[in-house]
């Protein structure tokens, strides 16, 4: 009995303990393993593909959905509205299988489905979001509703570019996390307030979050990075500091509510 060691530490950015040994479960990697990208002309018919994507019997290992300007930091050109990256790893047959299905599942919606070379493409995705520091760009993780994940894409987008700011999004289509790179000068204040504020607000109503992964300093003093917290989950989380931690040494401030 007592405290679930793993649960506790992954996610805790080393604010309660310092990992020395580590004993991990490694899966083997498929047979084989191949990409596709489908570009459509609006977010709703992206929407609608994701949908049918998930509700079928096709197991994808990724399904991500990207809007037209991530694709173009990405270095992929083009007037897309946005687009389902997916991937499928099995033997040679039920790859293909799967992946002849899901542009079917596409066509009938205006689905441009092209396949892609799986490990470059999939590698240069994490720098769209993640490529490099910048201080005049925000990075934000917004947490949501599967079912609400298209629209909270357009809301950061809307609130964005209404401020003339460049706008990425990378969103995991099937926990509802989405990245979303903005980039240009903004004062900490209007961030905080046309932007952030904003979202937190909107996703309160369903339990989502926003959490700044990338910020400038001044932004950072002036907004909690992880946004608001339930009062009894922060009691809990502030009671662990203090039985691992009761001298604060390890990485104090990282965490919610500055632990």
């Amino acid at each position: 009995t007592g405290y679930d060691m793993p649960k506790l530490m992954v996610g805790a950015l080393g604010s309660l303990g310092v990992l020395v040994e580590l004993t991990l479960r490694l899966h083997p990697q498929p047979e084989v393993e191949r990409s596709w990208l489908v570009s459509f002309d609006s977010a709703d018919r992206a929407e609608e593909f994701l949908h049918r994507v998930l509700d079928s019997s096709l197991q994808p290992n990724r399904l991500e959905l990207l809007s037209g300007e991530a694709l173009r930091v990405g270095g992929r050109h083009g007037t897309v509205g946005s687009a389902v990256a997916l991937s499928v790893g099995s033997v040679p047959e039920a790859v293909e299988s799967q992946g002849e299905a899901a542009l079917g599942l596409a066509r009938p919606l205006g689905g441009d489905g092209k396949e892609v070379g799986h490990t470059d493409f999939w590698s240069g995705l994490g720098t769209v979001i993640h490529g490099g520091r910048n201080e005049h760009a925000v990075v934000l993780k917004v947490t949501t509703l599967v079912s609400n994940l298209v629209r909270r894409g357009v809301e950061v987008q809307t609130l964005g570019r209404g401020l003339g700011l460049q706008v990425a999004l990378v969103a995991e289509a099937g926990n509802g996390v989405l990245h979303a790179r903005l980039s240009g000068a903004l004062a900490p204040e209007k961030w905080d307030r046309l932007i952030i504020a904003p979202l937190r607000d909107r996703l309160a109503a369903e339990g989502g979050s926003c959490v700044l992964e990338e910020a400038s300093r001044a932004l950072k003093e002036r907004v909690d990075v992880w946004g608001p917290l339930d009062p009894a989950a922060f009691a809990i989380m502030k009671r662990l500091k203090d039985a691992f931690d009761p001298q604060s040494v390890l990485n104090p401030g990282r965490f919610v509510g500055r632990l």
